[in-house]
């Protein structure tokens, strides 16, 4: 008989068999040889531990009022000392009823069966060979034959009792290294939290419906997208009034996704400064109100902040932008984090901030699409994802090198609305501009002059009256002669002249501040990030998106001006999209471009025809529909239905100084009545994709 010499009772380290297996086998044996007895050891196995005896102590789990799984989960938490994955894992995915019998006690009752040897790994010793970068990922979602893609936690709907088990539900566990959960993420998934959100957000929206007399099952909620376009302070202005008017008819709670490009996202940015700010919105939008009517930031804070943005790694002239014009506009500096912001949400819809990756725009290839959600940042159509407290961070190889603080809400406002980064006419333009040539009167120019009289002051007095008014000012003389001679070299480069004198009488003036302002202008640096995915091997990314040590993200509305692609992600399911057009010029062009990036890429999109007559004189209200592609509702700000549309545009041009509290009362009214009108067509819509 074998006995550990070494390790007495529970504890044994010897190449030899337990005593009991050495016994089993020796018992066994007879069975084999005469196996006439299985038969009647079958019989005696299942009348004891069959699926009844199972579904009894299931029913017993439960008794608390409970779902059974939630119950056993409750007792792997609070019973063990050790609670892991492995737990939700039993509940969650492996089980289809509740065994609580223990592998000593069914051995005890069962000597006449073959020994069972159940088999694992040592996690820790297995991860010392190379895994060769396979990642197999769960989800907390599931597929329902017959229905979309449902949470665990619509499943088993008692799960929510579970609020006092520090644990998220479908956490994204690598099955093959443990190790995907990190910051880093490439699928195409929602993040974690950004499911939980949507199955919440569902019962706000199932709620909404019923109250609208829109009746459907909780399964069947349709997800709403409202997407608000670019325009600079006319699109912030717009889509306020536009959301004040959903409020009024009923139909804000239906939104689930709210996307934005350019000027919609310093809306959005104002708004989700207060937590359920969809709940008391007649509130919030005074105070907004209030502050875009107010002073402006003065140019002592305004420094003082460009200063803070300059210690960063990446100093660009987004940073510029931000500090000098995005306050101009919202007259503020938010110094909130998104992350911030989110932790305090739950009641309104969730927000997505669209920009584009400039180096991909540029060379055509990759993805240009840039998403930015309270919990992470990426690539929408390629599933390429970082943790938005993060995105500042430098990577290598999906582990991050060095951490970098989150970016700022006035830092994302001028990320997404840098209508300056990718112009190359306006590059030559802006230092004729500030330079103030009376020669240079060609129609382009006339053109940029229209467009930008505010944002660069031609005249010195100007620019030293501004920054005189604070005591905290720097120097003004010297910066202002900086400013000249920075525009002098500039038009020397561009006309083909040495400016080599002119850069030493800069570099000789300025402090390092100033020094990488210029570097920045001279090579037209804006948004420049760590890339997240520098150095990753994984075959789902561009070869692009994958090299570069940095990356250059800027305006969507240089490229495509509303935020399409974030919502057509099709993990998002949206059935409708609403899109409130505020682009200065054509209104159609941006649901009629995404119709066509969308056949090129073959993503699910309504073919789009606009009548001849309505090109120059657009309607209030457009529905394209197609076949398995979401229903597209879309509104022009400015419409033949009640307004003189080029006298608006005329009177709200997309780069023009701050609007007076008249000008903003004016433009939220006539937003709001593209959704007064058009109330009853709009829960038509609703009740058609709810089906």
């Amino acid at each position: 008989m074998s006995v550990c010499l070494h390790c007495g009772s529970e504890v044994r380290i010897e190449q030899c068999l337990h005593t009991k297996e050495d016994k089993f086998v020796v018992e066994r044996k007879k069975t084999v040889f005469q196996p006439a007895e299985t038969q009647d050891t079958l019989q005696r196995t299942k009348s004891h531990g069959g699926f009844a005896g199972i579904t009894g102590s299931a029913q017993k789990s439960g008794s608390s009022g409970l779902h059974p799984l939630s119950a056993k989960l409750k007792k792997y938490y609070y019973g063990k000392d050790y609670f892991s994955l492995t737990d939700v894992w039993a509940v969650m995915a492996v089980t289809t009823y509740i065994d609580e019998h223990k592998l000593s006690e069914q051995r005890d009752q069962h000597s006449k069966d073959p020994f069972p040897i159940y088999t694992v790994i040592d996690k820790q010793c297995k991860q010392c060979k190379d895994n060769k970068g396979l990642c197999w990922c769960v989800s907390e979602r599931i597929k329902i034959p017959g229905l979309r893609s449902v949470h665990m936690k619509q499943v088993i709907p008692s799960l929510e009792h579970l609020s006092d088990v520090k644990f998220s539900i479908g956490l994204s566990v690598c099955l093959f290294c443990g190790q995907c959960s990190g910051e880093v993420r490439i699928g195409h998934s929602l993040h974690t939290n950004e499911e939980e959100f949507v199955i919440k957000r569902r019962e706000t929206v199932f709620q909404s419906l019923q109250e609208l007399e829109i009746h459907c099952s909780q399964n069947e909620v349709p997800h709403i997208a409202l997407l608000g376009s670019g325009g600079g302070q006319r699109a912030m202005v717009g889509l306020l009034g536009s959301l004040v008017e959903l409020d009024k008819a009923g139909l804000l709670d239906c939104i689930l996704y709210l996307s934005g490009v350019s000027g919609s996202t310093w809306c959005m940015a104002s708004l989700y400064q207060e937590p359920d700010w969809s709940t008391k919105l007649d509130t919030v939008k005074d105070k907004i109100i209030k502050r875009l009517s107010g002073p402006e930031v003065s140019w002592g804070d305004a420094y003082a902040k460009l200063k803070k943005y300059h210690k960063k790694d990446n100093f660009s002239l987004t940073d510029v932008w931000a500090v000098m014009v995005i306050t101009e506009y919202v007259k503020e500096i938010d110094e909130q984090k998104l992350t911030d912001q989110w932790d305090q949400l739950s009641k309104d819809p969730f927000p997505i901030y669209a920009a584009i990756d400039k180096q991909c725009k540029q060379k055509e290839d990759g993805d240009p699409w840039f998403e930015i959600s309270p919990h992470e940042a990426g690539y929408s159509l390629t599933g390429a994802f970082v943790e938005t407290s993060s995105f500042c961070s430098q990577f290598d190889n999906g582990s991050k090198k060095k951490e970098q603080p989150e970016m700022d809400m006035l830092y994302l406002q001028a990320l997404c609305g840098s209508a300056l980064a990718d112009e190359d006419e306006i590059f030559t333009f802006f230092w004729e501009k500030i330079k103030g040539a009376d020669a240079f009167q060609d129609s382009v120019l006339l053109k940029f002059e229209k467009f930008f009289p505010h944002l660069i002051p031609i005249k010195k007095k100007k620019t030293l009256e501004r920054m005189s008014e604070d005591p905290k000012d720097p120097p003004e003389e010297m910066y202002y002669q900086v400013l000249m001679d920075l525009v002098d070299m500039n038009l020397s480069v561009l006309n083909g002249k040495d400016p080599s004198d002119l850069d030493q009488s800069i570099r000789k003036s300025l402090n390092d501040l100033f020094l990488s302002i210029c570097t920045c202008m001279a090579k037209w640096i804006w948004g420049r990030n760590y890339n997240f995915l520098h150095k990753m091997r994984d075959e789902a990314v561009p070869a692009a998106l994958l090299e570069s040590n940095m990356r250059d993200y800027e305006d969507a509305g240089l490229l495509l001006n509303s935020p399409y692609f974030s919502v057509l992600r099709e993990e998002r399911h949206i059935d409708l999209i609403i899109s409130l057009d505020f682009s200065d010029g054509d209104p159609f062009m941006t649901v009629r471009e995404t119709a066509e990036m969308c056949k090129k890429l073959n993503i699910p999109f309504p073919e789009v025809n606009i009548p001849r007559e309505d090109l120059k004189k657009p309607k209030d209200f457009y529905v394209f529909k197609g076949q398995n592609a979401p229903t597209v509702i879309h509104i022009p700000l400015f419409n033949v239905v009640n307004y003189d549309v080029e006298t608006w545009r005329n009177k709200y041009a997309t780069f023009q100084r701050a609007y007076s509290a008249e000008m903003i009362t004016d433009l939220m009214e006539i937003a709001g009545k593209n959704i007064l009108n058009n109330r009853e067509k709009l829960l038509e819509q609703i009740r058609a994709v709810v089906g």
